[in-house]
């Protein structure tokens, strides 16, 4: 079948489908789900197109080629093919030939190995699914929390459907399209929970899927994810049954957050109180070794708790604000650098603001997502100094940053009222 054929059939496929799910939408968030999931598949393929013709080489292509390379296994031998998937031990590898072969990427294969057979082992519908995918989870999100705080509404659909950083890093043939996927459903059902909701049965399974994703792909996305979310869940329901001042859920949420970070040192050999310092100073100086070009930020970083606190400031800087605008030189960097202009810009506005959100009967869900972007933005920032890489990895929290600095912000509110805007944000 001619790749074009293919495509549009996909295409029309995928069209149909959006719209059964579309007509499903509540009336008010209708006018927002066809331009954001023509945004996502249209940055999938434009993904694509840069890493094929800008620069020029790129892991989606590898990915997809050792997908093909299952995918013909499953033809051929689709026992063996089904055998691979469940063990995939290093003598298949050999005989495959793979180039994948790092643990977090052969998952992603085999993922992409089981959409390419669908795709018919064409790269670029196979791309239309993964952002597919990556949309409904964000669409998913930004439903439950237009619903569960109608005001927010403006600010998620910038954070979770429409923020260009967010939307390009999350779509297409990468891991973090479908690792931000799964950690926006685990975000929707933390949501649902805090807001005193029971998920449906779909909701859970959708979540325990997403947690075995999220690890495999992004195991320290999950890694904070899950320890903020449990500790800040736990903290709601005893301030639900005792009056506690702010200053004491504080205080309990840090104790727990503490005991819960314990237990993630015990599940992965990176995490291991004795590993864990080495590992981040070790990713850093594998940064700086191989990072020749680009703008990389350079640390005085040691494995001890001191440096990081030491680093932790710079750190939290470069990983929210930049590249600034003067430190751009090339369309991409100057793309991102004037977003993270306008991050600051909020940012400030928003802090201006901070003791009225202390005020808010949401300030723990509040503080919480603001602990979840802290956390990982410092330790993602530390442990990647190239600003050009951790522009793509720091799609496991702008989302969430996004939101924040949109949301209740009195520019916004000002931009609204200027523009003359009637609409019901």
């Amino acid at each position: 079948m001619p790749p074009i054929l293919l495509f549009g059939i996909h295409f029309i496929l995928i069209f149909f489908f959006c719209f059964w799910i579309w007509k499903k939408q509540d009336v008010e968030l209708r006018p927002y789900f066809w331009p954001a999931l023509l945004l996502k598949l249209g940055a999938g393929i434009l993904l694509g197109l840069i890493y094929k013709y800008y620069y020029s080489i790129g892991d989606t292509f590898g990915f997809f080629d050792d997908a093909c390379k299952l995918s013909a296994l499953f033809w051929s031998e689709p026992g063996a093919y089904f055998t691979f998937l469940v063990t995939g031990d290093e003598s298949d590898l050999v005989s495959l030939l793979l180039i994948n072969t790092q643990s977090r990427s052969l998952f992603f294969v085999k993922i992409v190995s089981m959409v390419g057979i669908i795709a018919g082992d064409n790269y670029w519908v196979a791309s239309l699914y993964f952002s597919l995918i990556s949309f409904l989870a964000a669409f998913l999100l930004f439903q439950k929390v237009s619903f569960m705080f109608p005001g927010s509404r403006l600010a998620a659909s910038i954070g979770f459907l429409f923020f260009p950083s967010v939307v390009f890093w999350s779509s297409g043939i990468i891991k973090e399209s479908l690792a931000l996927a799964g950690l926006l459903i685990l975000a929707h059902v933390y949501v649902t929970l805090i807001t005193n909701s029971k998920p449906f049965w779909w909701e859970w399974m959708l979540a325990f899927i997403s947690v075995f994703i999220v690890w495999n792909l992004k195991y320290y996305w999950a890694a904070v994810f899950i320890p903020v979310a449990c500790t800040t869940l736990l903290v709601h329901v005893i301030t639900q049954r005792t009056k506690l001042k702010w200053s004491n859920k504080i205080l309990i949420w840090i104790a727990s957050f503490l005991v819960f970070c314990f237990g993630v040192t015990l599940v992965h050999p990176n995490f291991y109180l004795e590993n864990f310092l080495q590992v981040l100073v070790d990713n850093y100086n594998e940064f700086i070794r191989i990072s020749p070009q680009g703008i990389v930020v350079h640390y005085q970083l040691e494995p001890s708790w001191w440096s990081v606190i030491l680093n932790s400031p710079f750190a939290l800087l470069t990983g929210i604000f930049r590249p600034f605008v003067w430190e751009a030189s090339t369309f991409l960097q100057l793309a991102v650098a004037i977003e993270n202009l306008i991050i600051l810009i909020l940012f400030i506005s928003t802090f201006i603001r901070l003791f009225s959100q202390a005020k808010s009967q949401h300030r723990l869900l509040i503080f919480s997502v603001a602990a979840y972007v802290v956390i990982l933005c410092l330790f993602l920032s530390l442990s990647t100094p190239n600003l050009g890489t951790l522009a793509r990895y720091k799609v496991g929290f702008q989302p969430f940053l996004i939101f924040i600095v949109f949301a209740d912000n009195f520019i916004v509110d000002w931009l609204k009222v200027k523009l003359n805007f009637k609409g019901k944000l």
